[in-house]
């Protein structure tokens, strides 16, 4: 079967979202949301949060909290893109669903606690993004040093981050408290 298989003109994405209910794991709402996702896509119209929330009667507060629910099973995707919120589904289709790693989950669970509030679908997506690139610990001694000088925001996490990867920072280096070291050397 072709790798990409959902790309296939016959293919009826709907249907097969409602066909797969189960084996995706999916409640009701994260159903709605899905389908109107993906209708969007099919008609080109535009996705927002607002839109979303008005074609599903569901909050826009928990709209967000279902987006990022389904970002967190890596079935969705958000990306900013020449100015436009993209929703990627491609995880969705995916042959079989993604499992979320305890790490992610208690990862998502000390960010939300840190910043004392639910990590938004973006915030999550971003959280995803780092796991797949660097080890856990990178993403722990960052949001420390966010804590540190009292900047919590995922714009300086991410800052921290991308910094640590492009000067070769190494996690021995961040656990012995030598964030800079690489940069001397």
């Amino acid at each position: 079967m072709n790798e990409q298989w959902w790309l296939s003109r016959y293919i009826d994405k709907k249907a097969w979202i409602l066909e797969n209910l189960a084996i995706l794991n999916l409640d009701p709402r994260e159903a709605i949301i899905l389908l109107l996702i993906e209708s969007a896509h099919q008609h080109q119209d535009e996705i927002n949060l607002n839109e979303l929330a008005t074609k599903s009667n569901i909050s826009t507060k928990d709209v967000d909290v279902v987006l990022s629910k389904l970002v967190l099973k890596g079935f969705l995707k958000i990306e900013m893109m020449d100015k436009t919120v993209n929703y990627d589904l491609t995880g969705l289709y995916r042959s079989k669903p993604l499992v979320i790693e305890k790490d992610t989950q208690d990862l998502v669970s000390i960010y939300e606690r840190e910043f004392k509030r639910p990590l938004s679908a973006a915030e999550i997506s971003k959280l995803n993004d780092w796991i797949m690139r660097v080890d856990y610990g990178f993403i722990i001694h960052a949001l420390r040093e966010a804590l540190i000088y009292r900047k919590l925001s995922f714009a300086y996490i991410d800052r921290i981050l991308a910094q640590w990867v492009n000067d070769g920072v190494t996690l021995e280096q961040l656990n012995a408290g030598k964030r800079h070291e690489a940069q001397e050397n």
